[in-house]
């Protein structure tokens, strides 16, 4: 397994600098570092923290989805850039590279437990097929399990034969192909990036494609875009644009989001997920940071300030918590909720901090505060994880 400290997620373009990281690092940790630019227009692709310069591949989270093995890759997902112990422990002083490694190897061996070997997949949600087996893979892969591993194979295998049928787990598909052998499965990325723009409504969201748009579905359609496009594949112009606006447009004026675009009353994970979709959206439309007149490179372009950005900020500023899924604290109606979406809503904020390049949100250590949340709650001897409610949490 990568002994990276801190591991990358979905690689994402950084909307500018990577500002500071003041105060004092767990031991072995440095400042993040710009890794990917465009070979010709110097435009900032990626921004990650790592502390090896060989951290390993671009990883996602978790969608909501009722199955227990989902709950358990939410959690390994995020333990791949927060470090942790075992629930039983009490943290005492720094935590340390070894703690985050071994509760990534628990969570890898459980996973690779729960597969089918003879069918080289996971229990799946028939209303999502392959989509479970796409999310697992996907954790497998950036937790350190080679592509050529067995089981790796064996889930490829099936997700190969899949037509697209729905978004979370076409998206899903989508990115497990980019992170595995992206060359070999290079056509039916493009077929499912066609696919995708197929099903993106008028307004610029997706559904299920069954039903009106949400801005889940639309999350993780934008996620396997651009981690198709960063393979190779062709992404529309139009459909960034459409996708930007539409983000843009269902924002609430307080700054933060809800589920549809009609919400007026946004909570942590959605907020979370309109802060990471409007920076990756707005870093496929917007000008590059650098052009080519008369062959000389001319950088720093003046760039639009995306208010949008620092409004959904703001909000989940004065709303932080990493021990429950946020909303407005002054909303009644929404009291008691808080336990709702709760590891999903982590994997967003995570997505926040790295896609936006911000250690602190607000007066909070949101990369410190995670894991010391996080890491308390893996099993000790299942070495998964449950959560509340739902079971995708």
């Amino acid at each position: 397994m990568n002994t990276s400290f801190y591991r990358p997620i979905v690689g994402v373009r950084s909307t500018g600098g990577l500002g500071g990281f003041p105060g004092k690092l767990p031991p072995g940790l440095r400042p993040p570092t710009i890794v990917r630019t465009h070979p010709l227009s110097g435009k900032v692709l990626s921004a990650r923290l790592s502390v090896s310069p060989n951290a390993g591949k671009d990883f996602v989270g978790s969608i909501g989805w009722h199955l227990r093995q989902v709950k358990v890759l939410q959690l390994l997902v995020l333990l791949c850039l927060w470090p942790g112990v075992a629930r039983a422990q009490q943290l005492a002083g720094p935590i340390t590279a070894n703690q985050v490694r071994r509760a990534i190897e628990g969570g890898v061996k459980y996973l690779l437990s729960e597969q089918s070997v003879q069918r080289g997949r996971w229990n799946e949600v028939q209303r999502y097929p392959g989509g479970v087996t796409a999310l697992c893979a996907l954790a497998l892969l950036n937790a350190g399990v080679e592509p050529q591993h067995p089981q790796i194979q064996q889930a490829l295998g099936f997700l190969r034969k899949l037509e697209p049928e729905a978004t979370y787990s076409t998206a899903l598909q989508t990115m497990v192909f980019a992170a595995a052998e992206p060359q070999r499965d290079f056509p039916l990325i493009q077929r499912n990036v066609g696919w995708l723009e197929s099903v993106q409504l008028e307004a610029g969201s997706w559904s299920y494609p069954r039903g009106g748009g949400d801005n889940s579905n639309s999350q993780f359609a934008v996620l396997a875009l651009h981690e198709a496009e960063r393979v190779g594949a062709v992404v529309q112009p139009d459909t960034w644009q459409k996708a930007l606006d539409y983000w843009r447009g269902c924002q609430t004026p307080r700054g933060s989001w809800g589920y549809q675009a009609n919400w007026q009353k946004g909570s942590g994970s959605m907020t979370c997920a309109g802060i990471a979709a409007t920076v990756i959206c707005s870093g496929h439309v917007r000008p590059p940071n650098a052009v080519i007149r008369q062959d000389q490179v001319q950088c720093c372009q003046p760039q639009a300030v995306d208010n949008s950005l620092e409004s959904g900020l703001n909000w989940l500023a004065q709303n932080f918590s990493v021990r429950r899924n946020p909303s407005a604290r002054r909303n009644p109606e929404q009291r008691g909720q808080g336990s709702v979406w709760h590891y999903y809503y982590l994997y967003g904020l995570e997505r926040v901090g790295r896609l936006t390049a911000r250690r602190f949100i607000g007066e909070h250590d949101w990369y410190r505060e995670g894991a010391e949340f996080l890491v308390a709650q893996q099993d000790p001897f299942s070495r998964n994880w449950v959560g509340a409610h739902h079971a995708e949490d």
